[in-house]
């Protein structure tokens, strides 16, 4: 998903800042969407979803975005796939589920987070059902919970004993909860209200900065053309493939860049919110007019350096 951030002067015109922002339409338009346009300097201090509604929508989008459940051999699991820099939101999850173990991917750059355990899987469960947004994820949440229902934890008894004739203590068998009888329908609320979002832009996103093109500031999401139809729906733009056919991305421009900022600001991301911080940086001289100054290229230079420390970061 590429974002593209261009210069508004408060003193022009309405219709020459409806040029200078890239808008098209009537002249009613660019005024509704003109007050979009204006970032507060301050960056809001960062936070983490507080109730479990809001960390169940953060855990869905990340699920959708770059996570699955999957039922081998018996056994079923979720698993979540990140970058090893990203580790201390990886131990947050974790912690904040009470489940899980942490593994190293097959690529020695990446960490996967685990959840083996029934109770664990049931609380996952009953996290994100009705949080869901793409059919794949829904789908696999229905053969979760009926494995979840189905299955019965038995105590092991030798076979000597039952050979023996001696009854088998039906007592000691644990039925889990029942837990939901099903997934439930996809979550038709707006993406803009949420933390499902965030979730999946922790989990495909990538803050960048390009000074040797027009379009300084890019914003990429891989995703299936599913979730990135929603970023069209909200924020306008478009979705295409990339030239490899191999991935979709978003792209948008003008106003639709201030929709996604001012999300973001109410809606933190949680291992990116470093990176999405100085990349807000750059957005702030850019809506000034700074990128086309000696002073502001050199701010953005530095900026962009600080950026590629953090994604060279370990921790």
């Amino acid at each position: 998903m590429k974002l593209q951030i261009v210069k508004e002067n408060p003193r022009l015109g309405l219709a020459a800042r409806g040029r200078a922002l890239n808008l098209t339409g009537s002249s009613e338009t660019v005024r509704k969407n003109s007050s979009l346009s204006s970032l507060s300097v301050h960056c809001p201090q960062h936070s983490r979803p507080g109730t479990d509604k809001e960390f169940g929508y953060y855990l869905a989008g990340l699920i959708e975005g770059g996570g699955g459940a999957i039922i081998i051999n018996g056994q079923a699991s979720l698993s979540i796939c990140f970058h090893q820099k990203h580790i201390s939101t990886v131990y947050y999850i974790k912690t904040r589920l009470g489940f899980g173990e942490v593994r190293r991917g097959q690529q020695k750059n990446k960490k996967i987070l685990i959840v083996k355990n029934r109770r664990g899987l049931l609380k996952v469960v009953d996290l994100v059902n009705g949080k869901f947004r793409t059919k794949k994820k829904i789908e696999s949440l229905q053969k979760l919970i009926d494995y979840l229902r189905d299955k019965k934890i038995k105590y092991k008894e030798t076979r000597a004993r039952a050979l023996k004739g001696r009854p088998l203590n039906l007592l000691k068998i644990q039925v889990l909860p029942r837990g939901p009888s099903g997934a439930l329908p996809k979550d038709g609320s707006s993406v803009l209200i949420n933390h499902w979002l965030a979730g999946v832009l922790d989990a495909g996103g990538c803050f960048q900065v390009n000074r040797r093109r027009r379009r300084v500031l890019q914003f990429k999401v891989i995703q299936t053309p599913e979730v990135l139809n929603l970023l069209r729906t909200v924020w306008g733009g478009s979705v295409a493939k990339s030239p490899q056919g191999k991935t979709y991305y978003y792209q948008a421009s003008g106003v639709s860049v201030f929709r996604a900022i001012k999300y973001l600001d109410r809606y933190h991301v949680l291992s990116k919110w470093l990176e999405y911080r100085q990349w807000r940086r750059v957005c702030l001289l850019v809506q000034g007019g700074l990128h086309k100054t000696e002073e502001g290229v050199e701010k953005i230079k530095r900026i962009k350096k600080t950026m590629e420390k953090m994604r060279q970061s370990e921790h």
